[in-house]
């Protein structure tokens, strides 16, 4: 499943694999309506490059995932510093199309 490779390859923080399983025309989005927070590969690329170079430790845990569709809806704990000072948990909504990923939403 492409939504488990993307979240194996963020947890190895393997940018190259993880960039592969994303749409030229990927949006992120923060789910209280506010817009798009990132547009197109190139603006998402730059993001994670300098989040996995600010967090070298960086991971996340999946606590529950639920398939519906083209959608797969994860329950997230996400580890910034590999300890748990600087956690936080989030639900991300993944689109799927043309087995790429398209779009998450992310809900905070």
């Amino acid at each position: 499943m492409i939504v488990q490779e993307q979240f194996d390859y963020y947890n190895e923080q393997n940018l190259p694999k993880f960039l592969e399983l994303f749409s030229e025309n990927v949006i992120v989005s923060n789910f209280n309506g506010s817009g798009p927070a990132i547009e197109g590969k190139e603006n998402f690329t730059t993001t994670y490059e300098r989040l996995f170079q600010d967090y070298p430790m960086n991971r996340a845990e999946l606590l529950h995932r639920i398939v519906i569709r083209n959608r797969v809806i994860d329950h997230e704990k996400v580890f910034r510093s590999g300890g748990t000072s600087a956690t936080f948990e989030c639900v991300a909504i993944y689109t799927i199309e043309n087995e790429k990923i398209v779009r998450i939403d992310f809900i905070k």
